[in-house]
C-alpha cells in the first residue's frame, strides 16, 4: 500500500467517525448502508476479482447471516456477540459445504451451481414460513452493546456498525496483500500452472469461497442489526446480481473497486431514483454495460490507468532535467 493509499484510508476513516457531528440522520443511515453493502460487494471481489470464480448466489449467504441474527435474538434471546457469531458460523459452514461441490467445477458451470444454491435458499426462505415468515419478515428489538448502550440508538448503531465494517474491510485488505492473497491471484491467472507447481488448488479455492461467503454472511447479519428487520428478499437472486454489478462497475480486482462501485450506485439510487424513478433501472443497466465494454478494470482500473499515464508523462521531463544538470 502506497503513502497515498494510507492517507486516503485515514481520511475516509476520519470522515466516517466525524460525520455525526455535521450530518443528519439520513446521511448517517446512508453511510452505514454504504459500508455494509461495500462489504457485501467486496465478498464478490475476493471470490471473482482475486480468485477468478464468479458467484450469482451470494445473496444466499447474506440472507442466511441476516436470519441467523434475527432468529438467535428472537428465538434464543441471545445477545449481540452471540447473534454475530451465529451469522459468521452459519455462513462459514454453509460456504464450506457449497464449496466442497462447487470448486470442482470451472467457469460458467461454477457460476451456475452458485445460482442454483442461491435459488434453493431463496425458495426455502419463502416456503418455510413458520421459521422465516417469508415476505412478511421478522422484526426484532436490537440488543444492547456491552449491556450498556442501546443499539436502537441511531448514533450508537452508527458508530458500532461503521467501525465493525471498517475493521472487516481492513482485514480483507490485509488478507489480499498477504502471500495468501497472491496465491488467490495466481489461481485467477492460471490454476493449472499453480497445480503443476504443487499448490493445493482445490483447498485454496475452497478457502477463498469460505472467506467470501462468511464476509457476505457477516454483512447480512450487520444489515439485520441496522434495520431491525429481515425477510426472504434478503435471499433474493436480484440482490446477488446487484452485488456482482457493484463489484464489476467499481473494479472487482482491487480492494477499493467494489467499495467504490457499491457506494456510487447505492448513493445514485437514493439520490436519483426520486427524480428519475421510471428510467433509473435503465440508467444503472447502461452504466453496467458501458463498464463491461470500455472499463475492463472498472472505475478503479480506469483511475489507475490515468494515474499511470500521468506519472509516465512526468518521468521524461524529470529525466531531462537531471540530464541537463549533469551536463552543466
Amino acid at each position: 500500500m502506497t503513502r497515498a493509499h494510507v492517507l486516503t484510508a485515514l481520511a475516509g476513516l476520519a470522515l466516517v467517525l466525524l460525520l455525526p457531528h455535521f450530518a443528519g440522520a439520513f446521511a448517517q443511515a446512508l453511510t452505514v448502508e454504504l459500508l455494509i453493502y461495500s462489504m457485501f460487494a467486496l465478498s464478490i471481489g475476493v471470490l471473482y476479482g482475486h480468485t477468478g470464480m464468479m458467484s450469482f448466489g451470494h445473496a444466499g449467504f447474506f440472507g442466511v447471516g441476516a436470519y441467523a441474527v434475527a432468529l438467535t435474538i428472537t428465538k434464543l434471546d441471545a445477545g449481540l456477540a452471540t447473534a454475530l457469531l451465529a451469522a459468521v458460523g452459519s455462513t462459514a459452514i454453509l460456504a464450506i459445504v457449497v464449496a466442497a461441490v462447487a470448486v470442482r467445477l470451472k467457469g460458467h458451470y461454477f457460476a451456475l451451481i452458485t445460482l442454483i444454491v442461491g435459488l434453493i435458499l431463496y425458495y426455502l426462505g419463502t416456503g418455510w414460513r413458520s421459521l422465516t415468515n417469508a415476505e412478511d419478515g421478522i422484526s426484532f428489538a436490537r440488543p444492547e452493546l456491552f449491556s450498556v448502550y442501546a443499539l436502537g440508538d441511531p448514533k450508537v448503531s452508527y458508530y458500532f456498525l461503521s467501525i465493525l465494517a471498517i475493521l472487516a474491510i481492513f482485514f480483507i485488505w490485509f488478507l489480499l496483500t498477504s502471500p495468501l492473497g497472491r496465491l488467490f491471484r495466481g489461481l485467477r491467472e492460471n490454476d493449472d500452472r499453480a497445480r503443476y507447481l504443487g499448490y493445493p488448488v482445490a483447498r485454496l479455492k475452497m478457502l477463498s469461497f469460505t472467506i467470501s461467503g462468511t464476509l457476505a454472511g457477516l454483512s447480512g447479519g450487520m444489515y439485520a442489526l441496522f434495520s431491525g428487520y429481515v425477510n426472504s428478499e434478503f435471499l433474493s437472486w436480484i440482490l446477488s446480481g446487484e452485488a456482482v454489478m457493484w463489484a464489476m462497475v467499481g473494479g472487482a480486482g482491487s480492494l477499493i473497486g467494489p467499495i467504490l462501485g457499491a457506494s456510487l450506485l447505492i448513493w445514485g439510487r437514493e439520490v436519483l431514483s426520486s427524480y428519475l424513478i421510471d428510467i433509473y433501472p435503465i440508467l444503472v443497466g447502461s452504466i453496467m454495460i458501458l463498464s463491461v465494454i470500455f472499463l475492463r478494470g472498472g472505475l478503479a482500473g480506469a483511475f489507475q490507468q490515468i494515474r499511470d499515464a500521468w506519472e509516465a508523462g512526468r518521468a521524461p521531463a524529470s529525466s531531462d532535467v537531471t540530464t541537463n544538470r549533469e551536463q552543466t
